[in-house]
């Protein structure tokens, strides 16, 4: 109960930021971001912290790996970029990323 506890609170909060039609950075997607694919966003993470044992907490670093997995997955915001830095992706947060979607294609999404 505890974890889809957490789980609501993490989606209530993420989206709020990227889905709703007045958040604050739903910009970043254009105003067009799709509850499925935030639902898939966040059940990746979600998935990935239950193997790595890691709980919910409903942060900005959760918040903002939802958005840059929805980024990194979703062809209609490839060029979408969040940080002014050329190349922050690459930097060691951006290998975090890739290291969880790599996970869910190799273990969660073949199920």
């Amino acid at each position: 109960m505890k974890k889809q506890q957490e789980k609501d609170k993490l989606i209530k909060y993420a989206w709020s930021y990227y889905g709703e039609a007045d958040a604050i950075y739903s910009d970043i997607f254009d105003y067009q971001l799709k509850l499925e694919e935030f639902n898939h966003a966040v059940e990746i993470l979600r998935s990935y912290y239950d193997y790595k044992k890691i709980s919910i907490s409903a942060s900005s670093i959760e918040r903002e790996l939802i958005r840059d997995i929805i980024l990194t997955i979703y062809d209609d915001y490839k060029d979408v970029s969040t940080h002014p830095l050329s190349g922050f992706h690459r930097l060691e947060y951006g290998y975090f990323v890739d290291e969880i979607i790599e996970w869910y294609n190799k273990n969660i999404k073949q199920e």
